[in-house]
């Protein structure tokens, strides 16, 4: 959350159980990770964008236990855990791996290193023992595979230029590894590019496809409710790879779903050969085919605000977002939503939720977790930290001073006939006479 706090949720009644950190300015947790083998669920990692790396333990119901701290130069722009192994990239190109073994006690297997460059978004490349990460230095800059010493070890380009050879300006914001040879990327306009990173003949360094996210389904103006023939920025990708779905959030809260079967098995042929008809970037020819690649599954409504976390369980899908709301899907179909008061920044869902939100689906008598799925805040103590006490109603404080006043005198219309008589009565009966 923005202001520093971290909450669980619990089952299909959706009460509020542990609660960890404070309200404090610099304290905005930016990203939760496992820091732990899938289905553990022993450990998991807590980012703030004062650099500062929390370890937290999750076996003890009770409460959360931190087990270690690490510290790292603010604005963590990824985390990513593989192989008992958490890394944390910078801002400023600071790139911190930390060698989890399961012990409560302090690691020597710590490594720093300065990428000598600056970083607006980027991604640890999986399956390369953390030593790979693409990174994107500035806006409209080429996106780059670098090592932990800064050396460039692939770089990509912009597709042709346009009819009128005018660059064409993509600025990314978001990039997701679909497999370690396949990487994707979003931009501020709402557009989608899939890059092929190999080695050898089957490398390239030009987008395979760039499919604008308005071409894949009609998206409506908030304001107008006409559709929109330029995207919106998007905050927030995240690929299942089980289902091979990608999915893709914006900042007003459109949530879509594209398969990545098809290019999936194009990148992992030893060859990549593109259909003659597939055409250049930005003509119909190619836009279809990169429709076809990215195929369209699902859309998901309801959702309010900016999408800052996206995460899967099974075939249930985990969102929250700027607008205070966590949400639960299973297909197209919302389980659930909790209100929870602050912005919400990361989700980090539980195995105990598959079962809740199964239990909710069959309850006939959830009173508590209907009103909760309206939007009812979940309770908590906020309303203290907020300095909200209850106000003490023998003080009179919650009246104020206001005057006396008659309750059973009748209340003068407002309307333009009330305001009419009203006059006429003030003026008296002299001047009726004069007429």
């Amino acid at each position: 959350m923005i202001r520093g706090l971290v909450k669980e949720v619990l089952g299909a009644e959706q009460k509020l159980g542990r609660k960890m950190g404070s309200q404090a300015l610099g304290e905005a947790v930016t990203d939760l990770k496992w820091a732990c083998a899938p289905g553990e669920e022993t450990r998991f990692a807590v980012v703030r964008s004062c650099g500062r790396v929390e370890l937290v333990d999750n076996t003890n119901g009770d409460g959360w236990k931190i087990l270690k701290t690490w510290q790292t130069s603010d604005d963590v722009k990824a985390a990513h855990w593989e192989d008992g192994k958490l890394s944390f990239v910078s801002g400023d190109g600071t790139w911190l791996t930390v060698a989890d073994d399961g012990s409560d006690e302090e690691s020597d297997a710590t490594s720093q290193s300065s990428l000598n460059s600056a970083v607006t978004v980027c991604a640890v490349r999986p399956g390369g023992d953390h030593s790979e990460v693409m990174v994107v230095s500035a806006e409209g800059a080429n996106p780059r595979l670098m090592d932990r010493e800064g050396k460039t070890l692939w770089r990509g380009r912009n597709v042709q230029d346009s009819k009128y050879d005018l660059k064409v300006e993509f600025d990314v914001t978001a990039i997701e590894w679909l497999s370690s040879e396949c990487v994707v990327m979003a931009d501020s306009q709402g557009k989608v590019r899939a890059y092929v990173v190999k080695e050898g003949e089957g490398s390239r360094r030009r987008p395979l496809l760039e499919l604008p996210l308005t071409f894949v389904t009609e998206i409506s103006s908030h304001a107008t409710g006409q559709s929109i023939t330029k995207g919106r920025p998007v905050t927030r990708m995240y690929h299942d790879e089980p289902a091979k779905l990608l999915y893709i959030g914006d900042t007003v809260g459109t949530l879509m779903a594209l398969s990545t079967k098809k290019i999936l098995d194009l990148v992992s042929k030893d060859v990549i050969e593109t259909p003659e008809g597939a055409g250049k970037a930005g003509r119909i020819a190619h836009l279809k085919y990169a429709k076809s690649m990215l195929p369209f599954v699902r859309g998901f409504s309801g959702i309010m605000g900016s999408i800052r976390g996206i995460v899967t369980l099974g075939d249930l899908i985990f969102v929250c977002g700027l607008g205070r709301f966590a949400y639960v899907y299973r297909g197209k179909q919302q389980v659930c939503k909790v209100y929870l008061k602050q912005k919400l920044t990361a989700i980090l869902p539980l195995s105990s939720a598959d079962d809740a939100a199964e239990d909710d689906d069959e309850s006939e008598n959830g009173d508590e977790a209907s009103d909760l799925s309206e939007g009812e805040p979940a309770a908590d103590d906020d309303e203290e930290e907020d300095g909200l006490g209850d106000l003490d109603e023998s003080d009179g404080s919650s009246e104020g001073d206001f005057g006396d006043f008659d309750e059973e005198e009748e209340e003068e219309p407002r309307g333009h006939e009330g305001k009419k008589r009203k006059q006429e009565a003030s003026e008296g009966p002299s001047k009726h006479r004069k007429r």
